[in-house]
């Protein structure tokens, strides 16, 4: 096992670290119970992903290192990548008012469909005053090439990664929890700064935990 927490300073120090040492192992398993869902990213995709979205954010929302993004999604797994694709780009998260842009799904700067694969919305669905997302991502190439930022800057409600990140989990969580919170941040953070991978259910069918815990080889609750 490698603990990375002690060499890394950006979020971005922390996915190469990562990509070096875990890049074909899962990161994010989504499930959704009530459509059926299952959405597993090795943390090659996953990065990939982010990469992608944060260069949406920064050619199509025009936003810049020390802007900041609202996000406005249930628990899905493009939440962890709208949080990785803030960080990569310098863009502090907020959960307040107030924020330069923000990606919702019903209204929004940026609108998402939550399709299984990001999809667009259908013609003549997508809520109107927002780009959709699902029409951007893919004119994005899978590295980022915009400006970086400096360590230390704030990632989410003026807190630093120092300040959310632990020493590093090597566990892999089933979690409900929403990853675009603050709990929900801590741990992906957490996570990403050790060897660990997260196991996210939506809408949780009763009496689904133990077998999924099972199924995903999950050694940790949260």
């Amino acid at each position: 096992m490698h603990d990375y927490r002690a060499c890394v300073a950006t979020f971005e120090s922390m996915l190469n670290a990562r990509l070096r040492g875990d890049a074909g192992q899962p990161f994010v398993t989504f499930y959704d119970d009530d459509t059926g869902e299952r959405t597993e990213l090795s943390f090659t995709s996953w990065a990939n992903w982010v990469a992608k979205t944060a260069g949406v954010l920064t050619e199509d929302l025009d936003l810049v290192p020390g802007d900041t993004v609202g996000i406005d999604l249930p628990p899905h797994w493009l939440g962890t990548v709208f949080c990785g694709a803030a960080w990569l780009a310098g863009v502090q998260v907020l959960t307040g008012a107030g924020a330069t842009a923000r990606v919702g799904t019903t209204a929004g700067d940026l609108v998402c469909s939550l399709h299984p694969f990001a999809l667009a919305f259908p013609p003549g669905a997508a809520p109107a005053g927002g780009q959709d997302f699902g029409h951007l991502w893919p004119n994005q190439p899978d590295v980022f090439l915009g400006e970086r930022p400096l360590p230390g800057v704030p990632v989410f409600d003026g807190l630093g990664i120092d300040d959310l990140t632990a020493v590093g989990s090597s566990d892999r969580v089933l979690t409900e929890i929403d990853p675009t919170s603050h709990q929900g941040v801590r741990l992906l953070l957490d996570l990403l700064a050790g060897t660990g991978s997260m196991v996210l259910v939506a809408n949780a069918a009763p009496g689904s935990a133990e077998a999924r815990r099972t199924t995903e080889r999950v050694t940790a609750t949260r």
